[in-house]
């Protein structure tokens, strides 16, 4: 369980499954493989059509409904993927550097330590513009993270952490709740967004930023080679990371991606 992330960039997989049909083949079968092996070092060796589990899925009206599965029929309609995965060599939206890599997952829950990563990452005050398009930004758009809060009431599913965490700064403070409802709970990213977050989570240079050429980012006037060529990714894996660490990292990667291809980041938390 997590927060599930895809590259809105059309190609033939998404063409024959559809978005939605791609991300849960790839799920479904993920789960399917797992169950067969933990009855496999059980002891269990009956055929995967005779082994069933239960999957809890979100509907179109956001209520939750739970199916079961067979296992043997999970992997024979999730086939199509072995056939498909070829395309995803080359492919621009590849983020992941694997097949399918234009999708992801941030794994709950997410850790203490990755609250405090991203909040690390935030404009200080030498950073005059951005900080205060941070600071103006929760002001404006209303942001209270109250929908996230009420997540941590769920303890240890969703945070690690079941206190909400802060960068103080004298105007005010950013809240981690604030940063997910900012990040995750708008509904997609679009690229205007996007170039924000990896501003703001410092995942490209911010240095010699100026009102127009933050403006030209958020407009999308900088042509992709251009935009690589000034604004390289920043947040490269590290050994010490922890798995939340390097989920968001991955994460900021595929927005990064998205933005390249002037295409959405589409979420599913």
């Amino acid at each position: 369980m997590g927060i599930d992330y895809v590259i809105d960039y059309a190609c033939i997989p998404k063409q024959r499954l559809t978005t939605e049909g791609l991300v849960d083949r790839l799920k479904d079968r993920a789960r399917a493989q797992e169950v067969v092996a933990i009855y496999r070092e059980q002891g269990d060796h009956r055929p995967a059509n005779e082994i069933g589990f239960e999957v809890t899925r979100r509907s179109a009206n956001g209520m939750e409904v739970t199916d079961l599965l067979i296992a043997g029929e999970v992997l024979d309609e999730a086939a199509i993927l072995d056939e498909l995965e070829h395309h995803c060599v080359g492919c621009p939206a590849n983020a992941a550097g694997r097949p399918y890599g234009c999708l992801g997952t941030i794994s709950y829950p997410i850790s203490r330590e990755a609250e405090i990563w991203l909040l690390e990452q935030l404009p200080g005050i030498a950073e005059p513009i951005l900080f205060l398009m941070l600071m103006r930004g929760v002001q404006e758009f209303g942001y209270t993270g109250d929908q996230a809060r009420e997540l941590r009431d769920y303890e240890g599913i969703y945070f690690e952490a079941s206190d909400t965490l802060a960068r103080r700064y004298a105007e005010m403070d950013v809240t981690a709740d604030v940063l997910f409802e900012m990040t995750f709970q708008l509904g997609p990213i679009k690229p205007p967004h996007a170039v924000m977050l990896l501003l703001f989570y410092h995942a490209i240079p911010r240095d010699n930023l100026d009102p127009d050429k933050i403006m030209q980012l958020t407009r999308g006037e900088i042509a992709s080679e251009e935009f690589v060529a000034q604004y390289s990714f920043l947040h490269s894996p590290a050994p010490d990371d922890s798995t939340s660490i390097r989920d968001y990292k991955q994460f900021l990667l595929a927005l990064y991606t998205a933005y390249t291809l002037d295409v959405a980041l589409l979420l599913d938390i």
